[in-house]
């Protein structure tokens, strides 16, 4: 006679199987409490993002969403490169989605106020020592901020998407090439998306820290 155990039959997933390989994720636990400080971390960023778009006057925004559409749509010659690159062994798909969406929306969004704190910061330590105005100009703050700011506080935030693939689906990273093509889509694809659209709306957004970079001429932010 059987039981109603012995009449169950479990099928295994082998694309899961594979994925959550030694990952901590195979623990409820660290499943659970991993993908709520995601969820929380992907919703603070895209109210970071609609703050600072809301931020913008109507031109600056139009100007804004355009040239984000057209920074991403050029995205496309890049990524059909790491798909080249990546030809042998794919990536699972939704992995480069994740990774590019970290890269342009949570890395962002989290650069942001440390790159906006920083600009600060430095902006008070030029208002006490004039001779710096002296020395660079009005923009000396600009200067001396953003290439310490921008490439650590950046990089480091995007970085850590692509170690948090590494921690959590060690399985998928077979060698070096797979740790390019996910730091690719975050690093070298995503974000300069959103940088771009931001740069190119500077000129008509002025007065106060907007979007990934600071200016001190800015007319169209309140």
């Amino acid at each position: 006679m059987k039981t109603l155990g012995e009449n169950l039959v479990f099928e295994s997933d082998p694309l899961h199987d594979r994925i959550l390989m030694g990952s901590p994720l195979r623990r409820p636990a660290v499943c659970s409490r991993v993908c709520t400080a995601l969820f929380g971390l992907l919703i603070v960023a895209f109210l970071v993002h609609l703050g600072v778009i809301a931020g913008m006057r109507s031109e600056s925004a139009i100007i804004f969403v355009f040239a984000l559409l057209m920074s991403t749509s050029l995205s496309a010659v890049p990524i059909a490169i790491l798909a080249f690159l990546d030809r042998r062994e794919r990536e699972k798909r939704f992995l480069l989605v994740a990774a590019f969406f970290w890269g342009g929306v949570i890395a962002t969004a989290i650069s942001l106020p440390l790159n906006t704190a920083f600009f600060k910061l430095v902006d008070g330590w030029v208002l006490r020592n004039p001779v710096i105005l002296d020395l660079l100009g009005s923009d000396a703050s600009g200067m001396l901020a953003a290439p310490l700011s921008a490439p650590i506080v950046e990089e480091i935030a995007k970085s850590f998407g692509v170690l948090l693939v590494f921690w959590l689906l060690r399985a998928e990273f077979d060698n070096m090439r797979d740790g390019i093509v996910y730091g690719a889509h975050s690093l070298a694809v995503a974000m300069p998306c959103l940088v771009s659209a931001d740069t190119r709306s500077i000129p008509a957004c002025s007065g106060r820290f907007s979007g990934l970079r600071s200016s001190r001429d800015r007319p169209c932010c309140e």
